[in-house]
């Protein structure tokens, strides 16, 4: 199974049924408060160093979230789009997971 897939078939325990009361557009951002409450949980310091590992839907929201305070972005994903992305979140430094420790960021 890919993320990114147009169908795909899960087994019922890995799925919530939507609210009625909740609009579909409101439901596919609710991983958004993922993000927030990490950041919220564990506040990014002005000037402090933030790495984040992963930018998929919760990684970027959270990339995103961290670049407003953060003294430097750090981003470790082995997708060459995702890695492209970060560029343009404004990444300092952008590393393939190959990379941990030989990297300089």
């Amino acid at each position: 199974m890919h993320p990114h897939q147009d169908h795909f078939t899960l087994g019922a325990q890995f799925v919530s049924k939507v609210p009625a009361d909740i609009s579909p557009e409101r439901a596919a951002f609710s991983l958004m408060g993922i993000a927030l409450n990490a950041v919220l949980s564990t506040p990014v310091r002005v000037g402090e160093c933030v790495a984040v590992s992963g930018l998929g839907l919760v990684g970027s929201m959270l990339a995103h979230l961290a670049r407003k305070t953060a003294g430097r972005l750090v981003v470790i994903d082995p997708s060459e789009s995702r890695r492209q992305r970060a560029e343009w979140i404004g990444a300092d430094a952008i590393v393939h997971p190959e990379e941990i420790g030989r990297a300089h960021v």
